[in-house]
């Protein structure tokens, strides 16, 4: 996408408005985004993913948008984060062309995580473990500090679209 990027925020929750011409309105109308691509980042999107037998019928708004006329009119890009598997994602998601690529991030082994935690934290990270998620790591050196999280990380490792 290159420096000409506007990147928005979509709340997971608002990704059914897209379809809404007051929603694009509100998008393509900010001066700050004209001329640029425009990067919308959603967060958890499981619901727009997963297979209609047990989704809403969002999938098909959203897709109209993401792939669809108006999204070629604003020059839309969409990265969307789940902890779905791709044997789980709506087949009309991963037909061919419609997404540029599937990012699964898996558990770092340790001399990998020790090295992000040395980064962030300054300090060797204890061998608990063979392997930690990156959300598992930074969970650890925030909570090192002063961070604010502390509640426990569980044991998977998302996918990001």
């Amino acid at each position: 996408l290159g420096e000409n990027v506007a990147p928005v925020v979509l709340p997971v929750s608002m990704a059914g408005e897209l379809s809404h011409p007051r929603m694009l309105g509100q998008i393509t109308a900010n001066d700050e985004f004209e001329g640029k691509n425009l990067l919308l980042i959603i967060e958890d999107g499981d619901g727009l993913l997963e297979k209609r037998d047990r989704a809403s019928s969002v999938i098909s708004d959203f897709l109209n948008i993401v792939d669809g006329l108006v999204g070629e009119i604003v020059n839309l890009h969409v990265i969307v984060t789940t902890n779905l598997q791709k044997k789980d994602f709506d087949p009309a998601i991963t037909r061919p062309g419609r997404l540029h690529s599937i990012l699964y991030f898996e558990a770092l082994p340790y001399e990998q995580a020790a090295k992000v935690y040395r980064r962030e934290t300054g300090e060797d990270l204890a061998k608990d473990k063979d392997e930690y998620t990156l959300a598992e790591v930074y969970a650890l050196a925030l909570n090192h500090g002063n961070g604010v999280r502390e509640k426990a990380v569980t044991q998977w490792a998302g996918q990001y679209l």
